[in-house]
């Protein structure tokens, strides 16, 4: 029997494309990136898709691999949403009113502590840790789904931040080689 596809909501942060090109989204749908709305903020382009797969991993990696297969040079430096989360936010994800999250959290001792911002007016969360509370501790079934997909988001982020780590270091190793080259040039014209 087929396993059925779900639809699963994510947005891909883009660097290293031209979001003026007019080409963009011809190059994106032929791409089969078709499910993707393109977004620019703040000077940073972003792909919200609406992907169907077997599972969110699936829907994250072949929208990753669809873009980079471009003729764009797009590479993708981030997945979304973000883990830190407000009170807000928590409400937004879990389609509740923000006075039901601030009930819950009222109502709890074991409510995890906020990881940014602790001492200000606007905390933040991990969502990681939230979505876990409220699977084991709440018994809300619908939170495993949301650890789930906020492991893998985070593994998937981990992944590409190394990727840009090496890239940086591999581009700062070949600046210092010709640093050196120029300078060892240098003394030997005088």
């Amino acid at each position: 029997m087929k396993k059925k596809l779900a639809k699963f909501s994510f947005t891909l942060i883009i660097s290293g494309v031209d979001f003026e090109d007019e080409r963009l989204e011809d190059y994106l749908f032929d791409a089969s990136c078709g499910d993707a709305t393109i977004i620019v903020q703040n000077g940073v382009l972003m792909l919200d898709f609406s992907r169907s797969a077997k599972n969110y991993i699936q829907a994250v990696c072949s929208a990753i691999e669809d873009v980079e297969g471009t003729k764009l040079g797009a590479r993708v430096v981030k997945v979304e949403p973000d883990n830190f989360v407000s009170r807000s936010e928590i409400a937004r994800r879990m389609a509740v009113s923000r006075q039901y999250v601030a009930k819950l959290f009222k109502d709890s001792h074991e409510v995890p502590l906020p990881v940014i911002n602790i001492s200000g007016e606007s905390p933040l969360w991990s969502w990681q840790e939230i979505a876990g509370w409220l699977y084991r501790k709440r018994g809300l079934e619908k939170a495993k789904a949301w650890l789930i997909d906020a492991r893998i988001r985070e593994f998937i982020n981990m992944e590409l931040h190394r990727r840009l780590a090496a890239r940086i270091a591999r581009q700062s190793r070949s600046g210092e080689s010709r640093l050196r080259q120029d300078r060892l040039a240098i003394h030997a014209n005088r």
